[in-house]
C-alpha cells in the first residue's frame, strides 16, 4: 500500500491530478469493457449501474477541461528566486524518490540546510564548492569552515555524515546547480541558476536571480540536466579534496 501511494504521489507530481484522473478513467473503462466480454454478470451490473455512461461523462469533462486549459510545459518551470525553489526540492526529498544528488555552488551558505536534510534522509550527496584559491566571493570562502560545521551540527546521527562528500573546485564557477537522481543513478530533476559578479569582480551575487527547474520527463528538461551534469563533472575532474 505504501509503494502504491508513493507511485500515485509521483504520478501526481509529474503529470498533475487532472491527468492522473483522466488516465485512471481510461484504464477503468477498458478493464470493464474487457471483463464484460467474458463475464455476462459483469456486463449486466455495469449496464444496470450505468457505469459506462458515468465513465464516458467523466472523460468528456476531462477532455473539455484539458482543451480549455492553457498549454504549458510542466517539465520546465521558472522560480523567481532560490527561496521559491527550496520548497519544491524539500517536497521531492520527502517523497522518497531521490536516491542521490550532486550540488555545484560557490559556497555553502544557501545550501547547508538542503545538504543536511538529504544526509538525514540517507541520500548520498556530492558537494562541489569553490576552493578559496579560486573564489571571487571571498566572503563565501571565509565562511566555508563555519558552514561545514553547521551541516555537521544538523546531522541527527554521526553515521549519516558519510552521506556527504565535499570537494573544492579550482575554477571560478558561473553556474549553480542541484542535480537529483532516482533509482539506478538515473537523473530525474535539476535546479539550475547562475552567478554574476560586481565591484570589479570582487563580489559574487547569486540571489535573488531566477532559477530553472527541469524534469527529465521531456527532451528540454533532459537537455538542461545533461548540461548541469557536464559542468559538475568538468569541475569535479580538477577539484581538490582539501581546503588547503
Amino acid at each position: 500500500m505504501r509503494l502504491l501511494l508513493r507511485f500515485f504521489r509521483q504520478l501526481v507530481t509529474e503529470y498533475g491530478i487532472s491527468m492522473v484522473i483522466t488516465l485512471g478513467t481510461v484504464v477503468v473503462t477498458i478493464l470493464l469493457l474487457v471483463l464484460s466480454i467474458f463475464f455476462p454478470d459483469v456486463f449486466a451490473f455495469v449496464e444496470k449501474a450505468r457505469l459506462f455512461e458515468i465513465l464516458v461523462l467523466t472523460l468528456l469533462i476531462e477532455i473539455v477541461y484539458h482543451a480549455a486549459k492553457p498549454s504549458e510545459n510542466t517539465s520546465i518551470r521558472i522560480f523567481a528566486n532560490d527561496s521559491e525553489a527550496q520548497q519544491t526540492l524539500s517536497n521531492l526529498i520527502d517523497s522518497g524518490q531521490i536516491r542521490s544528488a550532486e550540488i555545484l555552488a560557490t559556497g555553502l551558505t544557501a545550501r547547508h540546510l538542503l545538504i543536511a536534510k538529504m544526509a538525514n534522509h540517507g541520500i548520498p550527496v556530492k558537494v562541489l564548492v569553490q576552493h578559496p584559491s579560486a573564489a571571487i566571493g571571498k566572503a563565501d570562502a571565509d565562511r566555508l569552515p563555519t558552514m561545514i560545521d553547521k551541516i555537521n551540527d544538523q546531522i541527527i546521527d554521526a553515521k549519516l555524515k558519510q552521506n556527504i562528500s565535499i570537494k573544492y573546485a579550482v575554477n571560478s564557477s558561473t553556474l549553480r546547480a542541484v542535480i537529483l537522481y532516482g533509482r539506478n543513478e538515473v537523473p530525474i530533476a535539476a535546479l539550475v541558476g547562475w552567478y554574476t559578479y560586481q565591484n570589479s569582480n570582487t563580489t559574487i551575487v547569486a540571489a535573488p536571480w531566477p532559477e530553472i527547474w527541469a524534469l527529465s520527463t521531456s527532451a528540454q528538461g533532459r537537455l538542461l540536466i545533461d548540461y548541469a551534469q557536464l559542468q559538475f563533472n568538468r569541475q569535479l575532474n580538477e577539484a581538490k579534496d582539501e581546503l588547503t
